[in-house]
Parts: structure tokens; sequence; C-alpha cells
């Protein structure tokens, strides 16, 4: 046994603060809930530290990086599917909703249940979201309001051995291919004009 100083050579500094350590966990894998942080982290009580959490801009100044507060709403999206920026506003899901919300400051234009929690992308003009549910929607972005032009559920999808195993994966579309993955098993569609 030996202590950190020994160990690295020279005291070990500062301890980093439970939001130091959500702050690390949101830097490596994006945006989250606080279920997501506690199970990778093993903390509880994260509810709190979250609500602290707002839109940060960093500015540098005298060699070092300061934060500086833009906005802050526990409405806006923090799921696992990630978020997307088309001109002025932002598209994600928080939760259970898919919500809309002006990137400058905050303000949520619509939110509405759409899939429920999903992973979303953006090709060709329109999101592709992959609810975990297992379903699929093709939406029209628009800051007017949620405008779905189409949904189904892929055939065959895999057998569920528990509530936690969900279809996670975002979607992928690539030369005018829709890529699904849930689990083991992959389907590509064709979504170029026409098809």
């Amino acid at each position: 046994m030996t202590t950190a100083t020994a160990w690295l050579g020279k005291p070990r500094g500062k301890l980093p603060t439970i939001d130091d350590l959500v702050v690390r966990y949101l830097a490596a894998f994006g945006p989250a809930s606080a279920a997501d942080v506690q199970t990778w982290s093993g903390l509880t009580r994260l509810g709190e530290v979250l609500e602290r959490m707002k839109l940060l801009q960093l500015k540098s100044e005298g060699g070092s990086v300061q934060p500086d507060q833009v906005y802050f709403s526990p409405k806006l999206p923090t799921g696992i599917g990630g978020a997307v920026k088309l001109g002025d506003v932002v598209y994600g899901t928080a939760s259970e909703v898919l919500v809309c919300f002006e990137f400058k400051n905050g303000d949520i234009k619509w939110q509405d249940h759409a899939l429920g929690a999903a992973s979303l992308c953006y090709a060709d003009g329109r999101l592709y979201l992959h609810g975990e549910n297992g379903q699929v929607a093709l939406v029209e972005p628009s800051s007017a309001g949620y405008h779905e032009k189409g949904r189904f559920t892929p055939p065959d999808r895999p057998k569920r051995i528990n509530d936690m195993e969900k279809a996670w994966a975002y979607p992928v579309v690539v030369d005018g291919k829709l890529f699904l993955r849930d689990q083991s098993v992959l389907w590509c569609y064709d979504v170029t004009a026409g098809h």
C-alpha cells in the first residue's frame, strides 16, 4: 500500500466535486439523465446536481477556460438519443417526448410524445427517429410543430430478456439507405425519393 502522493510523486491536488464527476461523464458520453449518471458512477441524489447543469459557453481567459452560463432548463433533451441542431432550433428527446427548442435561449417551441424516448439523426431534409420501443418515425423538421410523415416497426425484432433491453442504436442514413440496428439485428431500407 502507498499514498497517492507517494505514487504520483507530488501532492494529489484538489479532489473533484460531484459536479466535476458529472461534467466528466457528460463530456465522455453526452446528454444523460440522473439515472444514466447514477448507473455509471454509483452515486445517488444526482437530480440535484443535474439541476445545476446549464448550457455553458466556454471562454479562454488568461490561459484558463472559464464557463459562462447561457441558459438552463430541466425540460431540454437529456435522453440517450442525442440532439440535432438545424438552423436556430434543436431537436432531441427528453424522457418520453421529442422536444424542439431555440438554441439561442433554450425556449421550448413544442414537445410531442412521438415515439417516446428515441435516438435520432437528420438526413435529406428529414429527421429519422428510432424509438427505444423499436418503432421508427420519419418527421419533417419544423419549429411550428410535430409533423410525422410516417411510422413503422421493423419485422423480426429480437426477443427481449428483460425490460432494460431497448433499441438504443442511432439510425444512420448513407447514400439513400436507412440503417437501423436493434441488438444483433440490422435492417437496411431504401429511403431515396420515389421508393
